[in-house]
């Protein structure tokens, strides 16, 4: 215990004249520690400092958006600036069509109208109301009617299988299974003859009237641009006298008044003669193909209620109308729900159509290719 406590003040000893001692900076250096000891030799190497390889940046860093605002193109400027001058035109007629429109709300403006032709769009309105309320009485009492040709072909069947189970009543049961079978298939024709009529008639309320419509929207928009330029001409004209600014300013900015309003009556007055126009085909389209429709109805319907089957087949033939199998029929109509939103959104098309009439095949008169008033 002794001897090794002695031992370890040795060793500290050494290594404090070791480091007192200045001259013992060599590295190859060897301490002389006595006998006890064991000699531990201290080499200092030389340190080589290497420069560590740069690794490559991650995939990560890449996918990193670039933040920076995107560089315009020399030759895309001038697009770029007839976009935004487009846009700025929009804005300020959208403003002052708006702002006229509020003031003839609350009566601070006067519009500028037709008595004659109010009066006539008028009237088209209502004949539209009354040729939908119709479309939707055909499609009510078409699915009625297919109600019953189906229920009377299930009754037919049941007749006809009761009467092979009764030998005593067989000629009866047959008898009327035939009359009840024949019924139904002038029940499906006059279906077909339905079919037609609504076909047709669903033509001319969704198409052909709303053609003449949609003219009328643009024209009473063209109205409102009219009268929002007329009416700026005007203050323009009025306030020049009270402003001082120079004569040029007033004249260029009256100048350019008066042209965007030459530009609105002129769009103006080529819609309205287009409603004229479509109102007078719409007219003659309307009166022609309800005569047919008409006709075709009015022959059928008679003919079935009187049992009268070869007039019924020659009205089908004489007005074209297709003939589709039973089953098509009845299903047809069985999966129809008619109603006023089913008139507007979704039109059926009919299957079978009566031949359209020989004079003229348009039916929409003008085609759809008028002016937006609002850019």
């Amino acid at each position: 215990m002794t001897g090794g406590l002695m031992g370890k003040e040795r060793i500290e000893k050494a290594c404090s004249a070791v480091t007192a001692s200045p001259k013992s900076t060599d590295s190859n250096s060897i301490l002389r520690l006595p006998a006890s000891t064991v000699a531990v030799p201290l080499t200092v190497d030389k340190v080589k400092v290497v420069e560590a390889p740069v690794k490559p940046t991650s995939s990560a860093f890449n996918d990193v958006p670039n933040t920076s605002p995107p560089q315009v193109a020399h030759n895309e400027r001038p697009h770029l600036y007839r976009k935004l001058d487009s846009i700025k035109n929009w804005s300020v007629n959208t403003f002052k069509c708006t702002k006229q429109i509020i003031e003839e709300k609350i009566g601070a403006a006067t519009p500028t109208c037709d008595e004659k032709l109010d009066l006539r769009i008028e009237t088209l309105r209502q004949m539209q109301r009354q040729y939908r309320t119709l479309l939707d009485d055909a499609r009510r009492f078409s699915l009625s009617l297919a109600k019953t040709v189906q229920i009377q072909r299930e009754f037919a069947g049941h007749l006809a299988h009761v009467g092979q189970q009764q030998p005593e009543l067989t000629g009866e049961f047959a008898c009327n299974a035939e009359l009840q079978k024949a019924a139904t298939t002038n029940g499906e024709k006059l279906l077909c003859v339905f079919e037609a009529f609504c076909g047709g008639l669903n033509t001319l309320v969704n198409q052909t009237f709303e053609d003449t419509m949609l003219t009328i929207r643009n024209m009473n928009a063209a109205r409102v641009e009219f009268d929002a330029y007329r009416k700026e001409a005007e203050s323009i004209r009025l306030t020049s006298k009270k402003s001082n600014q120079s004569d040029a300013v007033i004249q260029r900015r009256l100048d350019e008044a008066l042209t965007r309003f030459q530009i609105s009556e002129e769009n103006f007055l080529d819609l309205k003669a287009a409603v004229d126009v479509k109102m007078r085909l719409l007219h003659e389209n309307r009166v022609r193909v309800m005569q047919h429709n008409l006709s075709l109805l009015n022959n059928a319907t008679s003919a079935y209620f009187s049992g009268d089957v070869d007039k019924l087949d020659l009205t089908l033939r004489q007005f074209n109308v297709k003939i589709m199998s039973p089953h098509t029929v009845t299903s047809r109509w069985s999966k129809k729900q008619p109603s006023r939103s089913d008139s507007l959104d979704h039109p059926s098309q009919p299957v079978c159509a009566p031949k359209p009439p020989s004079k003229n095949s348009n039916l929409s008169g003008i085609s759809n290719g008028s002016r937006s008033t609002l850019h």
